[in-house]
């Protein structure tokens, strides 16, 4: 009877487990053959993960109950390390204790190892900061558990592999019990697919002291990659071409930390390197309980980071959201001065914890205690004065394509986008995109792309460098200022000499008063000479889902919504000075398969900036055929942006291989046409011509290339353009003619500068009846007339070539991407390759 009981009461506690925390995706090895699951249960027992590429799974990992571990009681915690993973590939995953589902398998729970270096498929993850919001957190409120909450959701539905945080990741004083109640109960969804990787900040470290920082919940709570000198307090690890670095800036900056950091900088071969860490180098935040600069840590490692040539730097403690320009601060040997060497700082602070004012003007320049903010940004239309300082809560988003195109979005707890740029390395380089509003996939759009200069022996560390010299081909600056130096970058006149000494760290909660402060004695006054013109790309990431009817009728239906965003990026050529050489080659890239396509709200798409704001040979709007007035009223941007004359203006055509993903944004690389993307562009006060007035577009019309055309394709390009006027829920508005007669009736628009969405514009090949592919062309003739009945009249011409060898047939296993060139000279039987 006896033995009858206990077995009774052994079935119940096993089917009575449930997780209490977790499950956390963690890679304490930082190696991409590897995972670690964590999580707990109410109960304790053993730990099996089951596993697999497909949700049938197929394999499985058990560890026995534990003895002891770091938070828990034995076997309530579970840990399991997987191994002999393959790199870059989705794992389906299920857990079990005693036997017991406690997580189901589905389709939505799943994790990504990390990657190859030489695997250059998309690279996507988003970070996040001052995100663990305390809304009832006694003294005072410390956040909105509300938008925490949408800050998580919105990532969610992004579905980043990856999610790295810096600090301050719970408040008001980093224990286990506010981890489990401000936290993680906000993450649970993003945290069972996203590796996820913190960063400590003071909050985290107020329970026990940034000296004790091994005995905080959070190192014991996360298995953290170990190859830090101080495990898990810093540490780094890599995912592609990729170099991620995590610091803790708390008491900054110890030696051993500052030694470690730089043996980690200096023998990464990655190609990109990002650094995340909490304390604020560089702040304009406005508001009583604001820090502003943490000059301590920006003469630390500040020198660092330029020398390495640290793409960007993301940081947090101020709660809001700031970009800088191009950085060029030190020289290598640590010393106030510009080199040509130098990095972005990103300030995420915008989690969920109580915001802080923007930067405030004074003279219309941004200022924080008497001190210029000489760094920010002031490619932000919607910002103070331009600049680019938002009191948002919000993540950061960041998608690198082909290897060559990193594209940064901020994303606000409404899932809008309203600041994005991005930087190409490798085959093309920069172009400033500041983005207002729009909402966001998971793929990231095209913005400001500063300048990749390779330094005297090109590399795959390029040196990145916004500076407008006598020697540049384009005047890629923030305050389009050109001076005659070498490296027109902003070069302090003193070395800051401000110290941030935060307290709150020592006391277990942060006071209203924030007594950590910022009180530069120096202001420094750069001429930021090296600076960056918004080109202002769309925030939308079209997915490429092109539906048409077989038989390409003129009713014909089209749902495009592109998974790939189009960069306005500015190829640099690579030399042996740091000047930037970009010549304006924007690209089309295509985002990774396994990026959503989703929006999070189902809000119209808005009219998104301009892009024809910048003077030659930065602009790539396609102007038309003259230069009066009316002619600025109406322009096309193509990307990438056509050859240009000699003035810097963009042609009225362009050639793209088929299945070229610079400029094919079509995912079918076989389907014998080439969809490009192209933006319509009103109101425009085009610099590149004086006579350029915006007077306001009362009337639209697509004129048939051919008077008798009835292809299909015509017709259906046509209807795609004829969306963007009309009462159409993403258009300009507009009153749209067909063949001279009103079609649909709109309002004139008078907005200055908008730009539409990216339009599919299909170009199809001709097939021969033997089967032979020849080039395929499509002309578009868009007629405009402003209030003043003033006409516009553009033409622009698109030409498909077939992606082969020249033998006008697609050998699929080799030539569906080759642009047409036959290298090595053997008539394709070894396959091309592809420039």
């Amino acid at each position: 009877m006896a033995i009858g009981l206990a077995a009774v009461f052994a079935s119940a506690a096993a089917w009575g487990q449930s997780i209490s925390r977790g499950p956390f995706i963690q890679n304490p090895d930082a190696l991409n053959t590897t995972m670690t699951i964590l999580w707990w249960t109410n109960v304790a027992g053993d730990s099996t993960v089951e596993y697999g590429t497909t949700t049938a799974l197929g394999a499985s990992t058990n560890v026995a109950q534990t003895v002891s571990c770091e938070i828990g009681n034995a076997g309530t915690c579970h840990s399991v390390a997987l191994i002999g993973l393959s790199p870059g590939t989705r794992y389906f995953y299920q857990l079990k204790t005693n036997g017991v589902v406690v997580q189901a398998v589905s389709s939505n729970v799943y994790f990504t190892t990390t990657k190859l270096p030489s695997d250059t498929a998309n690279m996507f993850f988003t970070v996040v900061g001052d995100w663990g919001a305390c809304p009832n957190g006694g003294l005072f409120s410390c956040g909105s558990s509300s938008a925490e909450q949408a800050v998580s959701n919105n990532q969610n539905v992004a579905d980043p592999p990856l999610i790295v945080t810096v600090g301050d990741n719970t408040y008001p004083n980093g224990t286990l019990s506010d981890w489990d109640t401000d936290a993680l109960p906000f993450y649970v969804n993003p945290m069972k697919r996203a590796l996820f990787m913190t960063a400590l900040g003071n909050h985290d470290l107020n329970d026990v002291g940034n000296a004790s920082w091994a005995s905080s919940a959070e190192i014991k709570l996360f298995a953290l990659p170990r190859n830090g000198t101080e495990q898990e307090r810093y540490y780094s690890f890599d995912s592609g071409d990729v170099h991620f670095t995590v610091l803790d800036s708390d008491s900054c900056c110890q030696t051993t930390q500052t030694n470690w950091l730089d043996n980690d900088l200096a023998t990464t071969t990655r190609k990109w390197k990002f650094v995340f860490f909490h304390h604020t180098s560089y702040s304009c935040a406005s508001g009583f309980a604001s820090f502003g600069s943490n000059t301590t840590v920006r003469n630390a490692w500040g020198p660092l980071f330029e020398k390495y040539g640290v793409d960007i730097v993301f940081d947090g403690h101020d709660h809001l959201y700031e970009r800088s320009r191009f950085v060029d601060d030190f020289l290598a040997n640590g010393n106030a001065g510009s080199d040509g060497l130098g990095t972005y700082y990103i300030l995420t602070g915008g989690g969920g914890s109580s915001l802080d004012g923007a930067a405030s003007l004074s003279g219309g320049v941004p200022t924080r205690s008497g001190s210029s903010c000489y760094w920010l940004a002031n490619t932000c239309p919607s910002g103070p004065g331009g600049y680019c300082s938002f009191s948002k809560y919000h993540h950061i988003a960041l998608n690198i394509t082909n290897n060559n195109v990193l594209q940064m979005q901020a994303i606000d707890n409404n899932n809008l986008v309203f600041d994005s740029f991005s930087i190409t390395k490798g085959a093309a380089a920069p172009t400033s995109t500041p983005t207002a509003t729009q909402t966001f996939t998971s793929t990231p759009s095209p913005s400001y792309t500063p300048t990749d200069t390779p330094t005297a022996t090109p590399s795959d560390t390029p040196v990145l460098i916004a500076t407008d010299t006598p020697t540049s081909t384009s005047t890629n600056t923030e305050t389009a200022t050109n001076t005659p130096t070498t490296t027109a970058t902003p070069t302090p006149t003193a070395t800051p000499t401000s110290t941030n000494t935060e307290t709150p760290s020592s006391t277990p909660t942060e006071s209203p008063t924030r007594t950590e402060t910022s009180t530069p004695t120096a202001s420094p006054t750069a001429t930021n000479t090296a600076t960056q013109t918004p080109t202002r790309t769309p925030s939308v990431t079209p997915t490429n889902t092109s539906t048409r009817t077989p038989t390409r009728t003129p009713t014909s239906t089209y749902t495009f919504t592109p998974t790939r965003t189009a960069t306005s990026t500015r190829t640099a050529t690579p030399t042996s000075t740091v000047t930037d050489t970009a010549t304006d080659t924007p690209t089309v890239t295509p985002t990774s398969t396994a990026t959503p396509t989703k929006t999070a709200t189902g809000t119209p798409t808005p009219t998104l900036p301009g892009l024809c704001v910048d003077p030659a040979p930065g602009n790539p709007c396609i102007p038309g055929r003259g230069v009066k007035s009316a002619e600025c009223n109406l322009e096309m941007a193509l990307l990438p942006v056509p050859p240009r004359d000699h003035k810097g203006v963009p042609k009225n055509s362009i050639t793209c291989f088929e299945g070229d993903p610079s400029c094919d944004s079509d995912t079918d690389l076989a389907n014998q046409e080439c969809t490009l993307a192209l933006q319509l562009c009103i109101n425009n006060i085009d610099p590149r011509y004086a006579t350029c007035s915006a007077l306001g577009l009362s009337a639209f019309e697509v004129v048939r290339p051919r008077p008798t055309s009835l292809d299909p394709i015509d017709a259906l390009n046509r209807s795609v353009l004829e969306g963007q006027g009309g009462s159409g829920p993403d258009g300009f508005g507009l009153t749209v003619y067909r063949d001279g007669v009103v079609v649909n009736v709109g309002p004139p628009n008078s907005l200055l500068n908008k730009c539409s969405r990216q339009l599919p514009i299909v170009v199809p090949l001709r097939r021969l009846a033997s089967g032979v592919l020849l080039p395929g062309i499509t002309a578009l003739r868009l007629r405009a007339t402003t209030v003043q009945t003033k006409y516009d009249t553009d033409t622009l011409t698109l030409r498909c070539r077939p992606s082969t060898c020249g033998n006008g047939v697609i050998e699929a296993d080799h030539e569906t991407c080759d642009d047409g060139n036959r290298v090595d000279g053997d008539g394709c039987n070894r396959g091309c390759q592809i420039e």
